[in-house]
């Protein structure tokens, strides 16, 4: 019915329904909705049967209830994408959108978007573990084992120890642009996906202190060269990433003048909890500081806290481009980087 308000003819609109999910649309402009996109019934769907040991961890229960939340509001506003189920008749199989499946489940939605793709298991695998891998904030230990799986599955070989031959370098490469351009999310470069390949050697108290943040992802990656008993010896002593790589090189038999041996470990690392508290006999008395000692104390401080707060992209930014083999060198090639750049920059 027509209301006039202010001098203007309106409608009353009709009350608001339940949010739906929708279907894409033809950008070609005939307005049909796509022909490998379906509204699919949420019963209809169950969970991808090529995860392997990679079921990569959920998000915690408050961004679940928010997630829950927003579809209701707005139903789910990305598909999900699916393939005939082989192991269950006039179903389909999620292999990517899992987590929006669940939620939409627990809004209370009857149907999900869906876009059904026809693959094989190979490339259905690549897909479940790649929107994964390239799109979620994951845990250390749910990169370690989805990266390996995905190599091991590109590789065709469980032999993480060998180095990545070309061909599966440029397949995972391209791997990941095909999941890009399907669902969009970053890319990660094949330096970094060896790294993790390589930390499935650890042993799980390892994975342990990598999910809870006792210890950095350049340390655990040197200590998966060690054989397990090395390892577990290891985790009774504290670990900076100079003595590891020191430690590695004489492992490895490349380090000049030293030699493996028993005993090598508790010579030269501190045990953890060994450092005592002084007495109080022998606490020193307070030193009283100049004023131009304060000042720059304090210049100090603030420099280090500026370093502090830079540390994160910087060993990002290590992390990504610096190449394995110069790992040995990284001191020396960092600091011909710097130099090159304030020799260019010297303002």
């Amino acid at each position: 019915m027509a209301k006039k308000v202010f001098g203007f003819e309106t409608r009353e609109r009709p009350a608001e329904e339940p949010a739906v999910s929708k279907l894409p649309i033809d950008s070609t402009g005939a307005g049909k909705a796509m022909t490998d996109f379906q509204e699919i019934p949420v019963d209809m769907l169950h969970t991808c049967t090529l995860k392997g040991s990679s079921d990569y961890s959920k998000y915690g229960s408050l961004r679940q209830e928010q997630m829950v939340e927003s579809i209701k509001q707005m139903g789910v506003l990305q598909p999900l994408i699916v393939r005939k189920s082989a192991v269950q008749m006039s179903k389909y199989e999620i292999l990517a959108g899992e987590r929006r499946w669940e939620n939409a489940k627990a809004a209370g939605l009857k149907t999900v978007p869906c876009r059904i793709m026809n693959v094989d298991d190979k490339k259905a695998s690549a897909i479940f573990h790649l929107t994964n891998l390239m799109n979620r904030d994951l845990t250390p230990t749910d990169k370690i084992y989805g990266w390996y799986n995905y190599y091991v599955q590109v590789r065709g070989v469980a032999n993480p120890n060998d180095e990545v031959e070309g061909e599966v370098t440029k397949a995972m490469a391209q791997g990941q642009e095909d999941v890009a351009s399907l669902v969009g999310g970053k890319t990660v470069a094949l330096r970094t996906i060896q790294m993790y390949v390589k930390m499935h050697d650890l042993i799980s108290p390892w994975l342990v202190r990598l999910d809870e943040k006792q210890t950095t992802m350049r340390i655990g990656y040197h200590i998966a060269f060690f054989p397990p008993e090395i390892q577990e010896e290891l985790l009774g002593y504290k670990i900076t990433e100079t003595k590891i790589m020191w430690l590695k090189k004489v492992y490895e038999d490349v380090s000049e003048g030293r030699k493996w041996y028993d005993g090598i470990i508790a010579d030269n690392f501190d045990r953890l909890g060994s450092a005592e508290e002084p007495k109080e006999d022998e606490k020193k008395p307070p030193v009283r500081m100049t004023k131009e000692e304060k000042e720059r104390r304090r210049k100090t401080r603030e420099q280090n806290l500026r370093f502090k707060q830079a540390l994160p992209e910087i060993t990002t930014t290590i992390w990504e481009r610096l190449r394995p083999q110069d790992y040995d060198n990284a001191g020396s090639v960092i600091a011909e980087a710097l130099e090159l750049y304030y020799s260019q920059h010297n303002e």
